[in-house]
């Protein structure tokens, strides 16, 4: 490989690993974060996500909360589907037109990838820490 071709490819790389962190920088700054209240609390608002044609409102939703922490999610949707936790393996039902609660349980630490079914839509992601 000459010198020229080394150059070129060099830059080229560079150029594609600051255009990755300038899109994860972007993203984790437009991404809202969402904290449950930690055991003892004062009750704070419910954290919202709503769903409209089977998207996202505001983009993912991240939830994130202690392990043991009671964290309830109030659900609104104009597209009927079943909210799926991965890693937990949970279903919620979501009707179209109507509001409910859901409760995540946090007794399992970890990050979990929440989708809209079907379609597989990303919703947010539960994010769950130890004490």
């Amino acid at each position: 490989m000459n010198r020229r071709s080394l150059f070129y490819l060099v830059m080229a790389s560079a150029t594609l690993a600051i255009a990755f962190l300038y899109t994860q920088t972007r993203l984790a700054n437009r991404l809202p974060a969402v904290s449950a209240p930690s055991t003892g609390e004062t009750a704070q608002a419910l954290p919202s996500l709503v769903i409209r044609d089977g998207k996202p409102v505001g983009g993912p939703l991240t939830l994130r909360a202690n392990k043991g922490d009671s964290l309830k999610v109030l659900v609104q949707s104009n597209t009927t589907g079943k909210i799926h936790v991965h890693g937990l393996e949970l279903t919620f039902p979501v009707q179209a037109g109507q509001s409910s609660t859901i409760e995540l349980p946090t007794t399992q630490t970890g990050a979990f990838e929440i989708e809209l079914h079907p379609g597989d839509v990303p919703l947010g992601a539960l994010e769950v820490h130890p004490n």
